[in-house]
């Protein structure tokens, strides 16, 4: 893999493999950590750089932008998995997809935002991964909320290092 690509990119060569998949879900899902942020942290451990000055607004930013725009939409897409009775199935099953692509468009939004905070990253004197486990856990701190990064990181490096 080579992540010298542009985020979404790099993002999107990781999402494809189940095992990060999996514990980037489990992240979001049972701890409320934001995978785009997460994914942030390790393009840019991967590229030879830690946030910096930048891990405070992305941050904030990836925590809003959950709360209020993609965390609705996510909520909506998978409520319509299941449509209430006496809705005609196929129109939630329509639904179901404007949800999806609008969930992927703010995924993509958010990326462009943190991309763009990669201006002020500054270079890391350490290895790819323990500058990416410093990068989650200083992004965690600033949200005010502890995480356990080690499945996920475990699933991207060991995709990072077959590739």
């Amino acid at each position: 893999m080579n992540p010298r690509t542009d985020f979404w990119t790099f993002s999107n060569s990781l999402w494809r493999y189940e095992s990060v998949k999996a514990a980037a879900l489990s992240l979001q899902d049972e701890q409320g950590f934001d995978v785009n942020l997460a994914f942030w942290c390790v393009w840019l451990a991967m590229n030879g750089r830690a946030p910096g000055r930048a891990l405070e607004p992305a941050a904030m930013f990836s925590k809003a932008w959950a709360k209020d725009v993609t965390g609705p939409l996510r909520r909506a897409r998978r409520a319509l998995k299941t449509p209430p009775d006496g809705l005609d199935p196929k129109a939630c099953a329509a639904l179901r997809r404007q949800a999806m692509e609008a969930e992927l468009d703010a995924e993509r939004l958010q990326q462009e935002y943190l991309e763009a905070l990669a201006k002020d990253a500054v270079p890391a004197g350490a290895s790819s991964r323990k500058v990416a486990t410093l990068s989650l856990a200083a992004a965690a701190e600033a949200q005010r909320m502890e995480g356990d990064f080690a499945a996920f990181l475990d699933a991207v490096f060991r995709v990072a290092e077959s590739v």
